[in-house]
């Protein structure tokens, strides 16, 4: 019988944070998040400025964000398949981005 790997929320939310801290941060104006609290907090705030410029997306960093926000409330695995999720909404932030880049 093929072993199973367990699930590993703490590298999943390491590389959740290296993947889209930097690009969060530049559009919340602020310094790159380094805990998944302040991440939350940034994408809410980045959700509220791509929604004033008009950039599509703001939805999903607000669905990630209530994703994230539940990590703490759950075991391992739960807390692996919301950051899993979440990832899946933040897939785009690179070209959301670039595209708030260029609006300024």
């Amino acid at each position: 019988m093929p072993k199973t790997e367990r699930p590993d929320a703490a590298a999943a939310e390491s590389k959740l944070l290296s993947n889209h801290a930097d690009d969060i941060a530049f559009v919340a104006g602020e310094a790159p998040a380094t805990t998944l609290e302040e991440f939350v907090r940034q994408l809410r705030l980045a959700s509220i400025v791509f929604a004033g410029v008009y950039i599509r997306g703001s939805a999903d960093l607000d669905a990630a964000a209530n994703l994230l926000a539940q990590v703490g409330y759950g075991g391992e695995a739960q807390r692996y398949v919301l950051l899993t999720h979440a990832a899946d909404h933040l897939r785009d932030v690179g070209d959301l981005t670039e595209e708030y880049r260029l609006a300024l």
